[in-house]
């Protein structure tokens, strides 16, 4: 209750309600408020990590049929999303990507090129920790991306969020948090560890140049 009363006072967001859904709505308004986000990702970039390109990319893949200025303006709210990584005292973000989100060329090689090299400026963040599941050793989360929310209030649970094609999940139970917190916790103990994503990054930069 406490979260969805956060959600529904006035926010930045409400000028973009012509293209966010309510299920997003909710999930944009709980990120601006987390103190840690912990991202599991097997197809995109996630939102806050991406370049405009990449993101306008994204736009036209899933909402083919939206008219340009439409994607203009998802790509306008994704831009304004990602203030979070730069205000005083961001969230941790830590960001566990399918080594297949960095080969997928979308929108092109100069697109990718300059995802990648936006993916190390990140790296040299503090606050964000980026970690790759390299194809090789066939590991990965069951049941598809996730992300974990952290608040700094002590009565607000985690929750944990799941995106689909045109909604979203919201689980706030211990149980579900644990055997969330606890799939990703193994997976992060069995991938190369963070330190080892830019030799990753300047590797897949270098294919591309070939």
């Amino acid at each position: 209750m406490a979260l969805c009363h956060r959600a529904a006072m006035p926010h930045w967001s409400d000028e973009f309600g012509d293209i966010l859904p309510g299920w997003l709505e909710l999930y944009v308004a709980l990120e601006e408020a987390a103190t840690r986000l912990r991202i599991y990702e097997v197809q995109f970039v996630p939102s806050l990590l991406r370049t405009e390109e990449y993101t306008r990319a994204v736009a036209r893949l899933r909402h083919p049929r939206s008219q340009a200025a439409e994607h203009e303006r998802m790509v306008a709210l994704e831009q304004t999303r990602q203030r979070l990584l730069t205000r005083p005292a961001p969230p941790k973000l830590w960001a566990v990507l399918d080594e297949a989100v960095l080969r997928r060329r979308l929108g092109g090689r100069r697109v990718m090129r300059e995802q990648l090299a936006h993916l190390l400026e990140l790296c040299s963040l503090p606050h964000v920790t980026l970690q790759v599941a390299p194809l090789g050793q066939g590991l990965g989360a069951p049941g598809g991306p996730f992300t974990l929310l952290r608040f700094q209030e002590p009565d607000l649970p985690d929750v944990v969020y799941l995106e689909h094609l045109d909604s979203a999940q919201y689980l706030d139970r211990g149980q579900d948090i644990d055997l969330y917190s606890r799939t990703l916790d193994a997976l992060c103990a069995q991938i190369p560890p963070p330190d080892r994503t830019p030799d990753l990054l300047h590797g897949l930069l270098r294919e591309l140049d070939e």
